[in-house]
């Protein structure tokens, strides 16, 4: 039964251990707050430095997009300019002109696609050969509601229509 080691002992000799045992306990408390204050330094250090390459790497795609080394979606479907790779959009880096990478179609959709329209008809590409040949046929980017490219941020859900102008292509590393 809990409590039977205490059984004989006076309040007064408890008292006696609890405070004991509270001084013994004070250095390794003040000893973990350091530990943890030290932790917490080389994590804010760590995500400052993380923080500084993401700005550098951003800053390099917009010098990147600046130069004209990342076509535009638009020149990419028509052919205009190459980015390599193959024909699926899930090959490709889409960015906007702040270098904030997006996705193509709707965010709830479980792969990318683009929409095209001729003004009465509206069809989704999965792929850029599809694409490029609506595209070839007169096709539009967008539908007849909105024209345009419908992207939305990566890790995000708010989406948006922008002239396909204004988003840029490059290929994903091998």
């Amino acid at each position: 039964m809990p409590g039977q080691e205490f059984g004989g002992r006076v309040d007064a000799d408890l008292v006696a251990d609890i405070a004991e045992l509270e001084g013994r306990a004070l250095p390794l408390q003040q000893q973990l707050s350091s530990i943890r204050a030290q932790v917490d330094a080389i994590r804010t250090e760590l995500r400052r430095r993380e923080r500084l390459a993401q700005l550098e790497k951003r800053r390099s795609v917009r010098a990147s997009m600046a130069a004209g080394h990342l076509p535009s979606l638009e020149d990419w479907v028509s052919g205009a300019m190459e980015a390599g790779a193959s024909g699926a959009f899930d090959d490709y880096r889409f960015l906007r002109e702040s270098a904030t990478e997006v996705r193509l179609g709707y965010a709830s959709s479980a792969r990318q696609t683009l929409s095209l329209t001729d003004g009465r008809d509206a069809d989704d590409a999965g792929d850029l050969a599809t694409a490029r040949r609506l595209y070839e046929r007169g096709w539009e980017f967008g539908t007849q509601q909105a024209r345009g490219v419908r992207i939305y941020p990566v890790g995000t859900r708010a989406e948006r229509v922008v002239p396909a102008k204004d988003v840029h292509v490059e290929a994903r590393p091998g």
